[in-house]
């Protein structure tokens, strides 16, 4: 029998071939029959991995794979089927989810024709069908506003029901893992759960004091399913599943603090980090850090002072994460500790620090990654340059900080990473600004006029860095029209 390796290469020629039976001829002719055994492993992985990263995207070959493989008695073959069906799905369902139920139907059909089968691989792929199912409506849900929401959130519980009814008590760390991601989206749908009966309260003239209980009732239940999840998987060493319950944790976090409720926010944060405080997993490290910067940032907007005895608290968390993880040597985690670095020395310029003291701080975070090649890392030293930059402004040392607004631009204007480029941008406005406070207006608005021509984009603006770039855009406009007397 020739191997998987071929039938993979048919697979990639069947948008060049005609679709349909032309398709299933050359499958047929390259693999051999349905039951002959696979004794090429490596050939299944990776057409299954060209299943999964999308390299696949003819629903009329994924219809064939599925004719030809759905009823073999070779699980592996049966399992390729069943991938098959749930890529199909996602491939109906589109990006934005625009045919959601057609894909719930095709989900369905996968569910009802293998969700008895008994081996572990088959019930494996099941269970992240369900998952998906369930992800896709949870995202449908939360994401797009219409009428007659409510039939896709009772199809999301139902989905997550089954979900754990089934797999719950399954030892298999694959399924695991899949059923601890599931109670993340249960938690999501029920923290925006109020919009598929907002409407009714609308028409029942409901106060707002009426929407305020249900929706903090709602955050209530979104909390407690995290919290079942921890108490399912807390000591749970797969490092996947810890990822995902150290997310919970930090969630939960978050769901108190959009009730208002800081003090518990800070004390969830606490709690990831007694829990995976020396978990070595690069995923829930981050996490840690991230609770724990979320805490310091808490600590200091209540802070509300200049003097140093209102900044010990702030101090003390970020000098405790530099601390515990400052041997960190994975990239990752140097990113976050240098922007903390960065956030520390800021704080400490906002008490009037003495400049002796001070630029030291800002001049060690540069020298330490200056030559680092990450663009995560580059954006930070860059950062750094524009901070120190602001911090001599404000001791008036203008021409000083013009001359590190113009280093950034000199050694990262060019740089084409976006992370890296929102930070020139930003520097670059900073640079305008002072040539303002300096009465240059004129070469204030070559600055901003040159932000407006290197970075402004037509179209939408999508993700953090996209819209942090537009923000910086819209700053220029804003400074460029006012100096043009628009």
């Amino acid at each position: 029998m020739k191997t998987l390796h071929s039938f993979i290469l048919c697979l990639l020629m069947l948008g060049l071939c005609f679709v349909g039976e032309t398709a299933r001829a050359c499958a047929v002719a390259i693999v051999g029959t349905d039951n002959e055994p696979i004794q090429d492993e490596e050939s299944l992985k990776s057409i299954e991995k060209k299943i999964n990263d999308k390299e696949i995207e003819d629903i009329a070959a994924l219809d064939d794979i599925d004719k030809r493989f759905g009823k073999s008695g070779n699980t592996e073959l049966r399992r390729l089927a069943v991938i098959a069906l749930g890529l199909k799905g996602s491939l109906v369902s589109g990006t934005c989810h625009t045919r959601i139920d057609d894909a719930v139907n095709i989900w369905n059909e996968a569910d009802e024709r293998y969700g008895d089968d008994p081996d572990p691989a088959i019930r494996a792929e099941i269970a992240q069908i369900l998952l998906k199912k369930l992800e896709s409506l949870v995202a449908y849900y939360s994401e797009i506003p219409h009428a007659g929401l409510g039939k896709y959130s009772n199809a999301a519980f139902a989905t997550f029901n089954a979900l754990v009814k089934r797999y719950g008590e399954d030892k298999d760390p694959i399924i695991r893992r899949k059923v601890a991601i599931s109670f993340m989206q249960k938690s999501r749908l029920l923290s925006v759960y109020p919009r598929s009966i907002e409407e009714d309260f609308t028409e029942n003239n409901a106060s707002p004091m009426e929407r305020e209980a249900l929706r903090k009732a709602e955050e209530m239940a979104a909390r407690d399913v995290l919290d079942e999840l921890v108490r399912r998987y807390g000591n749970d060493e797969d490092p996947e599943v810890s990822t995902t319950v150290s997310d919970a944790m930090y969630t939960k976090g978050q769901l108190f603090y959009s009730v208002g409720d800081v003090d518990e926010e800070m004390a969830a944060y606490d709690e990831l980090g007694r829990h995976y405080g020396k978990n070595e997993t690069l995923a829930v490290r981050l996490n840690v850090i991230k609770g724990f910067d979320t805490k310091a940032w808490r600590l200091f907007q209540k802070a509300d002072s200049s003097t140093e005895k209102n900044y010990i608290p702030v101090f003390a968390v970020l000098d405790d994460i530099i601390g515990r993880f400052g041997d960190d040597a994975r990239l990752d985690v140097q990113v976050k500790l240098a922007d903390i670095s960065i956030k520390r020395a800021n704080i400490l310029s906002r008490m009037e620090m003495p400049e002796k003291e001070l630029i030291p701080i800002y001049d060690d975070i540069i020298q330490k990654y200056k030559k680092s090649e990450s663009p995560e890392m580059r954006a930070q030293v860059a950062a750094a340059l524009a901070n120190k930059a602001e911090f001599l402004a404000g001791k008036a040392k203008i021409n000083d900080a013009l001359d590190l607004c113009d280093r950034v631009d000199e050694i990262y204007g060019k740089d084409n990473a976006p992370i890296v480029r929102l930070q020139v941008a930003n520097t670059l406005n900073i640079k305008g600004e002072l040539l303002i406070k300096q009465n240059k207006p004129k070469k204030a608005l070559v600055v901003f006029n040159e932000v407006i021509r290197r970075y402004k984009k037509k179209g939408h603006y999508y993700g953090d860095i996209e819209i942090g770039m537009f923000a910086a855009v819209l700053e220029a406009e804003r400074y460029r029209n006012k100096l043009s007397g628009k």
